[in-house]
């Protein structure tokens, strides 16, 4: 029987009710796009910098090496050497050979002699070679790429202060971040460069609290420098900044209730909004984001809730998130006589945690019932119904705190929504704007403070701001920052309900093959288990065997687990035998991976035989 993997965790639903090819546990994977399970990307550490993950080595063969045998790092005709292998001889003795590994694209000659920056000599021999991904790398220069990485990444700038980076975003395609200074006195704006971290002149910044920001182009800005970046942070007054007018504070706190200040902010139909957690709305004049004050041009809605944070629905409506309810602004200006803004309540008993709305088709977020999107609120009007994630629930609900949420991000391009707690827990849910689809359980070591996603030229870009003080790009790396990615998930307990599900319930099976349908470009391990009848029946592990699979390339290792070893760019079906009794089975698989690009299991297909009926 075929089993596809699809539709995520599910630890709500009664045993016999779930759905084949869903998951109890699921780490580090996420849902494909395509069907199955993929093994999640990683993340780095980001300056502005050399990425650590942009790593490319090129090889070429060498003789009569002579002279202090080099090192990472040294160099000759503009190549900087990753390490070199010694297959004879030795440089002491003048008459080394083997292959000598250098970073990145090669520089001038491919052969003849060299002479090294350590004053080492040897000749090359016009067999240049690069590999443009890991996965191509010979096994004896897998070192040397870690070397590079671990060099490059060590190099990468912690953003100068102390604590937490309290916000980070992407602006003319380049990453600022903001951070309290020592002793926490104020707040500092750098800017990523080449050379690392660049402080940015600002006015003085009260410390603390955490930023929200928007780009966005007024009327007016192609005639003072076009696109501007905003920000608000709940602890000082909001701004704008644009590398050639400098850093500009809005003045827009609340008049009558000295201390408060605007948490988050929003660009909406030329004008500049913010939004205060109390409850108010401020908005600048129409083509002007300095002026608030509603004798020119600037407004003030007031909304009966805690407003938790702005997004946008399909035909550029506002959504105002609030504790309690979810509002929506309409209108185009603060004119009363020319369509002016209004907002009108959407739901009354279905509100929004900060930092988890996120716009695809619709506007996603998370409450205490969840994660929905406003689609289904609009729709249904009831939140149970409209909840896109019941299955993880019981996972979910050990969240319902602003102060656990470091934030989301929703990727177009994968069909994702992804949130992230500050414990290093992150929730995966495949959505395409109007269902929703798998949800998944990530971990991740570090620990993240803020999340934000943007674009560098034409390509989204996903950032954090650690709670260690350093940015990390996600979803750039195929290591946790140079660490092993462990995945693993364990499938339902699968019933096998065929034509009779009475039948099939009711009755032993004898599990004896499956075939695991898997698709990875890289060599790959994948360690295995088995369990019957919901792990009551004695533990029955895969038969031992070292054949050589016939599709794909992988052997099998056993000692305590199946070790299945894969080396093969193409899905294979490989059949192994199972030695197992019980009237279901649940399926572990388990790798940990370094620098290998992601892999996707399809399914499984499972053969067995019906026993006697349950007594």
């Amino acid at each position: 029987m075929v089993v596809n993997f699809n539709g995520g965790i599910d630890v709500v639903s009664p045993a016999i009710e779930k759905t084949p090819g869903e998951l109890l546990t699921g780490i580090n994977v996420e849902p494909y796009i395509d069907g199955g399970y993929i093994r999640a990307k990683g993340y780095e550490v980001f300056d502005g910098g050399e990425s650590p993950s942009n790593t490319k080595l090129s090889s070429i063969s060498y003789t009569t090496g002579a002279g202090t045998e080099p090192v990472l790092n040294d160099t000759f005709n503009g190549n900087a050497i990753a390490g070199v292998t010694v297959t004879s001889g030795s440089w002491a003795n003048n008459d080394a050979r083997g292959m000598l590994y250098t970073q990145d694209d090669w520089s001038g000659t491919e052969s003849g002699s060299i002479t090294v920056s350590n004053g080492a000599t040897c000749n090359i021999q016009d067999d240049l070679t690069h590999f443009n991904e890991f996965g191509f790398i010979p096994e004896d220069g897998i070192q040397f790429y870690a070397d590079v990485y671990e060099y490059r990444r060590d190099a990468v700038q912690i953003v100068p202060g102390e604590g937490n980076i309290l916000g980070v975003h992407v602006y003319l395609n380049d990453v600022y971040a903001f951070r309290d200074n020592v002793g926490r006195t104020e707040a500092l704006m750098y800017k990523s460069t080449i050379n690392g971290w660049e402080l940015i002149v600002t006015p003085t910044l009260l410390p603390g609290g955490k930023y929200d920001f928007v780009n966005y182009t007024m009327s007016n800005d192609t005639a003072t420098g076009g696109e501007k970046m905003y920000g608000a942070n709940g602890v000082d007054y909001a701004f704008q900044y644009h590398p050639d007018d400098g850093f500009i504070q809005l003045f827009t706190n609340v008049p009558d209730i000295p201390g408060f200040y605007p948490n988050f902010i929003v660009g909406q139909r030329d004008h500049i909004m913010v939004g205060f957690s109390i409850g108010q709305i401020s908005v600048s004049a129409l083509g002007d984001p300095l002026e608030f004050d509603e004798l020119s041009g600037g407004a003030r809605f007031i909304v009966p809730d805690e407003i938790t944070g702005f997004n946008h629905v399909v035909g550029d409506d506002l959504v105002i998130y609030c504790r309690n309810s979810i509002r929506i602004m309409y209108g185009r200006t603060n004119s009363a006589t020319d369509d002016p803004f209004r907002i009108e309540a959407h739901s009354i008993n279905s509100g929004a945690f900060r930092w988890t709305g996120q716009s695809s088709q619709s506007s996603i977020f998370m409450s205490g019932q969840g994660i929905s999107s406003i689609n289904a609120v609009l729709e249904y009007g009831n939140f149970e119904i409209l909840s896109l994630s019941l299955k993880v629930r019981p996972i979910l609900s050990q969240y319902e705190d602003d102060n656990l949420i470091a934030g989301s991000v929703y990727d177009n391009d994968n069909g994702v929504y992804r949130l992230y707690m500050k414990d290093g827990k992150q929730f995966v849910m495949s959505y395409d704007g109007k269902t929703a689809g798998s949800i998944i359980t990530n971990e991740y070591k570090h620990r993240f403070f803020c999340i934000t996603q943007g674009k560098f030229f034409y390509d989204k870009v996903f950032f954090a701001g650690g709670e260690d003080g350093y940015v990390y790009q996600l979803e750039k790396s195929n290591s946790l920052n140079g660490e092993l990615i462990p995945t693993s998930i364990q499938t339902v307990y699968d019933h096998f309900l065929g034509e009779d599900p009475g039948k099939s319930v009711d009755s032993y099976k004898t599990f004896n093959k499956l075939r695991i349908l898997l698709d990875s470009p890289d060599e790959l391990v994948i360690q295995l288990n088995v369990e019957a009848s919901f792990g009551n029946s004695p533990p029955n592990l895969i038969s031992n065997n070292d054949e050589k699979i016939s599709s794909g390339g992988g052997v099998w290792d056993v000692s305590k687990w199946n070790e299945f070893v894969w080396s093969g760019s193409q899905v294979a079906e490989d059949e192994r035998y199972i030695d197992a009794i019980g009237h279901n089975l649940s399926t572990y698989m388990y790798s940990e991976t370094k620098f290998t690009r992601p892999y996707v299991i399809q399914g499984i297909v499972y053969q067995f035989m019906q026993r006697g009926q349950m007594r």
